[in-house]
């Protein structure tokens, strides 16, 4: 039986179809192991889109994906349908920013912001660090990279991917010794049309006024997920994704009740001589 439902879960035909590391649960076969803080749970991955002026949330489903990368498509078309109309900016974490999403909020005409994160130093042989092509700034204008030198990185040619060399001989006795260049003279990258993309938004995230604008996150989505939590809901009473999914949407429309009533009770209404006044000035 639990067999039978992890297959159906993981959509695996049989089981070298399924991934060695996957469990399923028997009180609940249709969550999923997940990384909490500290340990691994059983869990659902419950997704919300808030609007930024009054904290409702215009969109939310419950996901068994233990990321968020497939999860912005289904917002977007929640948000359209809920409301009847798409939001001009959105603001999403580090677990959405991958290039179909950004190509997807830019096909949707929505003007996204990414957390991109400061990118990872890989490892050599001898244990130390490697400067990667994440540590190199992009201009999109010039469709170039600068090293942590200031050599500049030109686009050389396209075949299967991207390639970008920086000129001459100039990383020649460069002090970075393990910069992406290694024993050559020249820093090259490599890159395919995807990556070019992460690397534009993270051109983008860099300016002033886009640090602006993602700084509101933390007092838009952030919040309503720690109201939700310091109002009691912690984890779900039912079983089942379409049952728990059920409980989630409950949860979400009572946050939705309480921004509306505070809403209403912070609205002053005008008396009928002020009404009056205000038609006669």
């Amino acid at each position: 039986m639990a067999k039978e439902a992890l297959e159906q879960r993981e959509g695996a035909k049989g089981k070298k179809d399924i991934k060695g590391y996957s469990q399923i649960s028997y009180a609940d076969t249709g969550s999923k192991l997940m990384k909490t803080r500290g340990s691994f749970e059983y869990c659902y991955n419950g997704q919300i889109s808030v609007d930024s002026k009054d904290q409702i949330i215009v969109s939310q489903h419950l996901s068994v994906n233990e990321n968020d990368k497939n999860e912005l498509e289904p917002a977007i078309y929640q948000i359209k349908n809920n409301t009847g109309f798409l939001p001009s900016v959105m603001t999403l974490d580090r677990g959405y920013a991958t290039p179909d999403n950004i190509n997807t909020l830019d096909v949707s005409g929505i003007d996204g912001y990414f957390a991109t994160g400061k990118g990872e130093k890989e490892k050599t042989a001898d244990g130390s660090s490697k400067i990667l092509s994440c540590f190199f700034p992009y201009d999109e204008a010039k469709d170039i990279f600068i090293c942590p030198c200031g050599h500049v990185l030109e686009f050389k040619s396209k075949n299967k991917k991207r390639i970008y060399k920086s000129k001459g001989n100039v990383c020649a006795g460069c002090i970075h010794l393990k910069c992406i260049a290694r024993k050559k003279r020249a820093a090259t990258i490599y890159l395919d049309d995807k990556a070019i993309v992460l690397h534009t938004m993270a051109a983008k995230m860099k300016s002033d006024s886009s640090k602006r604008i993602y700084a509101k996150r933390k007092i838009i989505v952030e919040p309503v997920f720690g109201q939700i939590k310091t109002s009691g809901f912690r984890r779900f009473s039912l079983r089942g994704h379409e049952k728990a999914g059920g409980e989630f949407s409950l949860v979400c429309a009572v946050s939705n009740f309480k921004k509306i009533v505070k809403k209403i009770k912070n609205t002053k209404i005008p008396s009928l001589n002020e009404e009056i006044t205000s038609a006669m000035v």
